[in-house]
């Protein structure tokens, strides 16, 4: 370089020319490795390589421009931006001890509910599994990549000079700007895998001139892959709003009619506080005044005379005075107009600064008394069920839920739907419903934006699964192999019966925990057909334990198909409500409130004697059916948030039936005619298998006799 023209040496150090020239021939020799019938020996030649440095001299010192890992070391430019990066170097010794490492730190993020910020670089560099070393061509960093993207690495689809499309990346360990030659060796960029991509061979390193982040398949994002920069989706299901409250850091859904009644019983508790407080100190600081004012009364009441009562023109002193008078009402006549004034004055002024003084002595009492009452952290929360819409993957059948966070007026109306959206910048997680066979669900941040996306080729109506009315008689017609959309569905029915039970009472008392309320509501039409839905946490965990009621035709949507109830075997169907289902009278929709309609018009007349007959034909199903009870459905109650309601959910159906045929038998008999019809209205235990057992080899032997020694 030093007898190259135009080149000043002085601008150039020999860690600069040490650096470039690495990546020149690593780039000259990768061209030759890729096309040897056409570059073979014609790259990676001393007059190539000096040209190059030259080149880079020109644009780096000559016009100062700048590669995008550069900006991003000396702090003039970020490191989220959407940029393509090649992998230059692995260091495959401590691969698996870095995938050990990240699997460490998940399961402890599980684990720890106090963990706020998922993404932050508060991680030290000795623990940080960084075995990626990435280039955009002129200088390199340290990466640190995710479980799934060190997946990858491991099974071969990354390897050394493999191009990423990453965004929404993170550089740790860089307090100052610095020269990239110069930078710690703590600094590392923190990559995620649902924001990453592998790039065509031919792509340009450095910032992209597509500044907005690249849209990604919904199959193709993991719970632990961090941020997803973009999903283009379509509204199917808009879910009521909820509220989750964080007490105790244990977070807690509640629908709105649930929030409300709770909201209201926790200003009543604390309206009843701010009274008992109110009363104590002003009976303390009234019984204080009381003593001054006596005290000063008494003293003013020695000293003064009739003459100079006459002649006072302060009301505190009149006061004082008419406080201990033996007849104040004599002697507050025989004052003059100005006295009277006086004293009027002084007593507004004096209830004044009393008001004042007991409003600030409340508050100070509330204020150190805060730790019992503290403001509910309750936020607002809208759930969407959304399906992929890119073009390759329209027919999929993948959907996942998204959770809005505190979602605004104008969202609300915004995220209806049958619309489809460009959402961005969204946090991926594992997902709560086990039992809707999916392992992601995503969730908004403060960066999240929207861009509603007009449907011009029609996918809208090919992805799109209108609501209907599932009528209880089309749900007896089904098989077991019956699954509706999303596992979801929407009917109407007249409540029969409502049954209510606590799971493991005796197991539950011994571990000093409270029983698991289970509510069965049954709900049949005008043909007879029956539906059990299935309420864990009771009808009050959803807010409606006052509006359920016998007789009353409901309509319910969002129910949750309990998969294999509908089997051969006489059983009534299930199906379970959990916090994102609708029950009302008065249904807002027009396709529910036509269903309504219409099975209020065909209930017969006397609908006492058909409630009657139908809440019998339940009491002999859960008596009878011994596959109700002991059977049980794996996928049901895995997804129940609670662990126990799996544990005891056998025990609670085996409650109801007792209940049931206790409540049958009559009062008047005594003990053990009643412990005798209970005992003959248990059904049998059903049969026992039988246990293969099968010989062995040594068994099967014929009989050796002994040999005579």
């Amino acid at each position: 370089m030093s007898t190259t023209s135009g080149v000043d040496t002085k601008l150039i150090s020999d860690e600069w020319i040490c650096n470039h020239y690495r990546w020149i021939v690593w780039k000259l020799a990768a061209m030759e490795v890729a096309f040897p019938s056409r570059l073979a020996g014609r790259c990676l030649t001393p007059e190539c390589v000096a040209s190059q440095l030259k080149y880079r001299y020109d644009r780096e010192v000559d016009r100062n421009e700048r590669s995008c890992l550069k900006k991003i070391f000396e702090r003039d430019d970020v490191a989220s931006r959407l940029m393509i990066l090649c992998v230059a170097g692995i260091d495959s010794d401590m691969l698996d001890g870095a995938l050990r490492i990240v699997k460490t730190r998940l399961g402890n993020k599980a684990r720890n509910s106090t963990d706020k910020d998922s993404n932050s670089c508060s991680a030290t560099t000795e623990m940080s599994p960084v075995v990626i070393v990435l280039t955009d061509g002129w200088y390199s960093i340290r990466a640190e990549f995710d479980e799934p993207l060190l997946n990858l690495v491991k099974c071969g689809k990354i390897g050394i000079g493999t191009k990423l499309c990453i965004y929404g990346a993170q550089v740790c360990g860089l307090t100052d700007a610095c020269p990239p030659l110069e930078a710690p060796a703590a600094v590392f960029l923190r990559v995620r895998a649902n924001s990453s991509r592998r790039a065509v061979w031919y792509a340009r390193l450095g910032y992209q001139s597509q500044k907005r982040p690249f849209p990604v398949p919904l199959s193709s994002i993991y719970p632990s892959g961090g941020l997803v920069g973009c999903i283009d989706v379509l509204i199917q299901r808009q879910y009521p709003l909820q509220w989750m409250e964080r007490t105790d850091g244990i977070c807690v859904f509640r629908t709105t009619r649930a929030e409300e009644k709770v909201a209201r019983k926790h200003d009543e508790l604390r309206q009843k506080h701010l009274e008992a407080v109110y009363e104590r100190l002003e009976k303390d600081m009234e019984n204080d005044w009381k003593q001054d004012d006596s005290s000063s009364a008494v003293k003013e009441l020695q000293a003064l005379s009739s003459e100079t009562i006459a002649s006072m023109d302060s009301g505190e002193d009149i006061d004082n005075v008419l406080m201990r008078a033996p007849d104040p009402r004599s002697l507050e006549a025989a004052l003059s107009v100005c006295q009277r004034k006086a004293l009027e004055y002084y007593r507004q002024q004096n209830a004044e600064w009393r008001h004042s003084r007991l409003h600030t002595a409340v508050e100070k009492a509330l204020k150190d008394d805060c730790s019992n009452w503290k403001d509910r952290a309750v936020v607002a929360l809208l759930r969407l069920r959304v399906s992929c819409c890119l073009s390759c993957h329209e027919h999929a059948a993948n959907n996942v839920l998204l959770s809005v966070w505190r979602p605004s007026e104008d969202l609300l109306e915004l995220l209806v739907e049958n619309k489809r959206f460009r959402i961005f910048n969204l946090n991926a997680s594992p997902s709560r419903y086990s039992a809707c066979n999916e392992m992601v669900q995503l969730s908004t941040s403060r960066a999240t934006c929207y861009q509603e996306v007009e449907d011009t080729s029609g996918i809208n109506d090919k992805l799109f699964s209108a609501r209907t009315v599932l009528s209880l008689s089309d749900l007896a017609s089904h098989g077991s192999l019956f699954l509706p959309p999303f596992r979801e569905f929407d009917t109407v029915g007249v409540v029969i019966s409502i049954r209510n039970a606590s799971a493991g009472q005796q197991q539950h008392r011994q571990s000093n925990k409270s029983p698991v309320v289970l509510n069965t509501v049954y709900l049949a039409d005008e043909e007879q057909h029956l539906l059990a839905v299935k309420f864990w946490g009771g009808l009050s965990h959803l807010g409606i334990d006052r509006m359920l009621h016998q007789k009353a035709v409901i309509a319910v949507a969002n129910l949750r198909w309990h998969e294999g109830s509908n089997s051969s075997g006489g059983g009534i169907p299930c199906a379970v409500a959990n916090e994102l289902t609708v029950i009302s009278l008065c249904p807002k929709e027009r396709y529910l409130q036509i269903a309504v309609e219409e099975l209020q018009s065909r209930l017969p007349a006397s609908l006492d004697e058909f409630v009657c007959a139908l809440d019998t034909k339940i009491s002999q199903s859960s008596l009878h059916d011994p596959r109700k009870r002991f059977v049980r459905n794996t996928n049901f109650y895995d997804e129940m948030d609670d662990p126990e309601i799996e544990q005891w959910a056998v025990t609670a159906d085996l409650q109801v039936s007792l209940q049931t045929a206790n409540a049958t038998i009559s009062g008047s008999q005594g003990s053990r005619q009643r412990d005798a019809s209970l005992l003959q209205r248990l059904p049998s235990p059903p049969p026992l298998a039988q246990l293969p057992v099968l010989p062995s080899s040594a068994v099967r032997r014929e009989f050796e006799k002994p040999k005579l020694s």
